[in-house]
């Protein structure tokens, strides 16, 4: 017999199901610039839920009563923050659906962080967590499915990981996953005290075993297993399937993952060997052409707020820096070009896991297993001992001449290079995005835009070697100041990339070689003075562009077609569709947004992809809804079973417990016969390897078996009127027949039993009295004719 759970241990197991999903809504903060429009509304969400679903489930309200009220009164909670009435009148009602439908296309306009002076996305984020929560508590604590949650769990944590560049604070994941844990151990240790505890020595506090099929320190056991191994799947699933973007702990690589390359940041190393002040030779090029300038090692293009970095990557085996390598990425085929055949050779001193190359490049041969990125076409090394130290390689680059005019003339590159690519960090301080504005935003297309950017940064701007700083959100508004404006190479290709960002144009930062040493005829030499950044951002139809922003005592000319005269653009007359492709207004950024998605035409565009994003997570709620029916539906007639208590129901709980295992139950058997066929499944606890079979494995089993079919024969045998009242000990022995059956069914078995019971799918014919034509003799027993 169970005792009514306390409103106690509800509360507590709802409210760590309600502060869980608070959790992880933490890590979509960074998606709006006002978080606390939905996160503070949620905790009152929380507590209605919590309160509401402890309070439900003390009463014994049943759950298809309980449910809809806590659905109604979390509604009832969105519709309050929303439109400050809790009353469901219809002018609420159409209020809450226009707030809903402004939130959407809010959405699909601006990238992250959302602007605050826009209607802002925070009522999709409130129904989204108000329904979550509202799920959790349900499937969590109402049906003990604690386990289940953590789909629903990872897919609010991981959509805003896949929309941010930056990714989503540690923290918030360790939140998420104490929480789980904790609902975890809470639900399996309530199943034994809701059963009761057994006095010294005897079952009795054994009894709730039969919901779980083991031992109560087993069942603790496995619930922090299961936990803790939801958590390492967690942490190693953006490891196993890097295409999902995803950065846990915001952090570069360390080692290799499988066919990926984990990738360290370069900058670390060339701020270390800026600083070095010894002039170290590390490299030799000899060209059967054009002087090698702008040698290119790797590519960041991943920006956190403190560091710019190369982001996740996923370089498999099968792209190999051995032959032709691919088109040019985002370049017209029609652009003219002139290849030249180079031939480098590293010195000892150069032991890098990058290998040089020229930025654009056709064709390469390279000993060992060097790797190249399709999306930046940079070379990573694939083995762990492999660097460039001695190494001698060969490749053809390509020249582009890249034409002004058509640069001025393109458009938008979002829907080529993807959202990511023009992302800042939400916490972006506000000086860098006017400065942005008000350096290029009066200009009237985004080449010059890039254009104003370079020469503001060349012609107000000091290089110096003096002040050697990251590039982190502090440094980068102390080096925008006018106080500060003194820097090196890295400074300036970080921040110009940054401010293109902030005008919607894709960028990315280099880090190479800038001019080499001629040291013979033909054969250029580049040292550790030679290293230098740049950025580098993308125009449709010239691809990856390279700009020079470090001043001139450092580089001392600027790309030609980044200079030439360009005819005056009048801003109100409307361009031809060509020419005009490259046009942007002087409005807000939000407004020139909304002009580049209807440019591109595509939804690809978008930072937010939230029709997807939607209809991913109802497609994994339907598909974890479908795949715990069967379990859920199976506690359910369990728990009523082992509540009513008669020998009937725990009789045919013990015919499902043998169909769950696999087993084919006897069906038209005396209930002795019956009997004598379930013992032979019998195990011995603990022989999970290969389980021996039969009666003899575990006597306690097959005496209390032997109980229950004394029970049964006196209920349906017996005299009538005088059939055994409900004996607690029958539960007891049911429990031990239930678990000597899982100890000779093998640990797989087992689990099918649990997730996927096979006797809701089919009816068990155990050969009750109800269902059998009876007559009484003049002895007044109960004959049962077949």
């Amino acid at each position: 017999m169970t005792r009514a759970p306390s409103f106690g241990r509800e509360l507590l197991l709802s409210t760590v199901a309600a502060a869980t999903v608070w959790a992880a809504m933490l890590g979509w903060s960074p998606l709006t610039e006002a978080p606390g429009s939905f996160l503070d509304p949620l905790i009152w969400c929380a507590a209605v839920v919590a309160v509401s679903g402890a309070a439900l489930r003390h009463a014994r309200v049943p759950g298809a009563a309980a449910v809809p009220v806590q659905a109604l009164l979390a509604g009832l909670c969105v519709l309050w923050a929303v439109t400050g009435s809790p009353v469901p009148a219809p002018g609420g009602i159409s209020e809450l659906l226009a707030g809903l439908d402004q939130a959407v296309t809010s959405a699909h306009r601006y990238p992250s962080p959302v602007p605050r002076d826009v209607p802002g996305v925070w009522p999709l984020f409130l129904l989204v967590g108000a329904s979550s929560m509202v799920v959790v508590d349900v499937v969590a604590v109402r049906l003990g499915r604690a386990a289940g949650c953590g789909l629903l769990l990872m897919a609010l944590y991981s959509i805003p990981v896949s929309l941010l560049v930056a990714g989503v604070a540690w923290w918030v994941f360790v939140l998420v996953a104490t929480g789980f844990l904790t609902l975890l151990f809470l639900q399996q240790d309530g199943l034994v005290s809701r059963w009761g505890r057994g006095v010294p020595g005897g079952r009795e506090g054994e009894v709730g075993q039969a919901l779980l099929g083991t031992r109560t320190g087993r069942a603790r056991s496995s619930a922090l297993a299961l936990g803790a191994g939801s958590t390492a799947l967690a942490v190693a699933l953006p490891v196993l399937v890097p295409t999902l973007g995803l950065d846990v702990w915001n952090g570069p690589g360390q080692g290799q993952s499988g066919d990926g390359i984990s990738v360290a940041n370069p900058l670390v190393d060339l701020r270390r060997d800026l600083q070095r002040g010894n002039d170290v030779p590390l490299l030799q090029v000899q060209s059967t052409g054009r002087r090698p300038t702008y040698v290119r090692l790797s590519v960041l293009n991943r920006f956190s707020g403190e560091e710019w970095s190369s982001g996740d990557r996923t370089v498999p085996p099968s792209q190999q820096a051995d032959g032709d390598l691919p088109d040019l990425v985002g370049v017209d085929r029609r652009l003219n070009r002139d290849e030249t055949t180079y031939t480098f050779a590293a010195t000892d001193g150069l032991e890098s896991r990058w290998l040089p190359t020229m930025p654009q490049t056709s064709q390469i041969t390279a000993e060992g297993d060097w790797r190249y990125d399709r999306s930046t076409m940079d070379f990573i090394a694939g083995d762990d001992d492999l660097t460039t130290a001695g190494l001698s390689w060969q490749l053809r680059g390509v020249d582009l001449e890249y034409d002004a005019q058509s640069l001025d003339d393109a458009g938008s590159g979002v829907s080529q290079t993807g959202a990511d690519l023009v992302q800042v960090p939400a916490n972006l301080p506000g000086v860098v995005r006017s400065l942005a504005e008000s350096v290029a935003g009066g200009e009237t297309t985004r080449f010059r835009q890039a254009r104003a950017l370079q020469e503001w940064f060349r012609t107000e701007f000091t290089y110096s070697l003096d002040r050697v700083d990251s590039v982190g959100n502090n440094e980068l508004v102390a080096f925008l100041s006018p106080e500060g404006r003194t820097g090196y190479c890295e400074q300036f290709a970080a921040s110009m990339a940054v401010m293109a960002r902030v005008l919607d144009i894709p960028s990315r930062v280099a880090v190479g070689f800038l001019e080499p040493t001629e040291v013979a005829p033909s054969i250029w030499e580049f040292s550790s003075d030679d290293l230098h950044a740049w950025p580098e951002l993308f125009f449709p139809g010239s691809g990856w562009v390279r700009f020079e922003p470090t001043p001139s005592s450092r580089a001392p000319g600027t790309p030609g077609y980044t200079v030439a005269n360009l005819p005056e653009i009048e801003e109100t007359v409307r361009p031809a569709p060509r020419a005009g492709e490259g046009l942007i207004s002087r409005a807000p950024r939000e407004q020139r947004q909304e002009e580049t998605l209807e440019q591109t035409g595509s939804q690809e565009a978008s930072a937010f992809p939230w029709r997807r994003l939607v209809g991913t997570v109802l497609a994994l709620l339907v598909v974890v809804g479908l795949a715990l029916t069967p379990a859920l539906v199976r506690r359910r007639r369990r728990l009523a079973r082992l509540h009513a208590g008669d020998i009937e129901s725990l009789w045919a709980e013990l015919a499902d417990h043998v169909v769950d295992l696999g087993r084919q139950w006897p069906t038209g058997r005396s209930p002795q016969a019956a009997a004598d066929a379930v013992s032979q499944w019998f195990g011995a606890p603990g022989d999970d390897a290969r389980p021996r079979l039969g009666p003899d494995q575990d006597p306690r089993a097959r005496s209390a078996l032997r109980r229950l079919v004394t029970a049964l024969e006196r209920s349906r045998y017996g005299r009538p009127g005088v059939a055994a009242d409900r004996v607690p000990g029958w539960l007891e022995d049911l429990q031990t027949c239930t678990g000597a059956l899982s100890a000779g069914a093998g640990k797989g078995r087992r689990s099918m039993a649990t997730w996927w019971p096979t006797s809701v799918l089919r009816q068990v014919g155990t050969g009750r009295a109800e269902a059998e034509p009876v007559v009484t003799s003049r002895a007044g027993l109960a004959d049962h004719l077949s």
